[in-house]
């Protein structure tokens, strides 16, 4: 903003002091003179103003870009973030009927493995047959 603001005001002033400098360098009657400064001032009063025009349509524009680039990243944040928070929570339902079920297995899988692995376990007997002693941890 603040660039075109410095460029307006570059442009009325190089244009002022060049139509000036060709006025008065020209040979003229004051009467004609005269005529030429209103007709060449009116002239650059009409281009600043088109170029005020210009520089706050662009302004507006640029800011309702701004604008809508904003609430499209706000809106891909938003819906990020719920995304990971039921996840989170998802997840934590899990953990959290896990340790309340104590259970060793999530799934109807999970207990058909198990059952297979305890099935080429040796029992306490097997296991004193073979001079083994039974884990102590597991019999508390």
């Amino acid at each position: 903003m603040a660039e075109t603001k410095q460029a307006v005001k570059g442009i009325v002033i190089g244009g002022i002091i060049g139509a000036a400098a060709a006025l008065l360098l020209a040979p003229k009657s004051g009467k004609e003179l005269r005529k030429d400064i209103r007709v060449r001032y009116s002239s650059v009063q009409d281009r600043t103003k088109q170029l005020v025009s210009d520089a706050g349509s662009k302004t507006l524009e640029l800011a309702q870009q701004v604008g809508r680039k904003t609430a499209d990243l706000a809106d891909k944040t938003r819906s990020i973030v719920a995304g990971v928070q039921e996840e989170i929570q998802e997840q934590g339902a899990k953990a959290l009927d896990s340790v309340r079920n104590g259970s060793m297995v999530h799934d109807f899988k999970d207990m058909q493995k198990m059952g297979k692995e305890m099935k080429q376990m040796k029992t306490e007997s097997e296991l004193e047959e073979d001079g083994l002693v039974n884990d102590p941890i597991q019999n508390r």
